[in-house]
């Protein structure tokens, strides 16, 4: 967000305080980092219901705005022309 690249020992540092605050959240409220976790677990329940409920509603051509909603479904292994399912090289 800012434009700089942040270097290794920075990524780390950031990881290891990321941790750290998990840890001591888990160590001393375990109530309610259990809270957070069913809470986020929810969150994430209802988003792949909602992608999923979103690409059905696509692919049964209910969008105007999406011009051909099968294309993703033809030729599905056409990218794989030419090579062979044997382990030798």
């Amino acid at each position: 967000m800012s434009g700089s690249t942040p270097t290794p020992w920075q990524l780390k540092g950031v990881a290891v305080a990321g941790y750290t605050f998990a840890y001591l959240f888990v160590a001393f409220s375990t109530r309610w980092s259990y809270r957070l976790s069913n809470t986020l677990g929810a969150i994430k329940l209802l988003t792949l219901i909602f992608v999923g409920i979103t690409g059905l509603v696509v692919l049964g051509g209910n969008v105007d705005r999406v011009p051909d909603p099968q294309y993703n479904f033809r030729n599905s292994f056409s990218g794989f022309e030419g090579t062979t399912a044997s382990a030798t090289v």
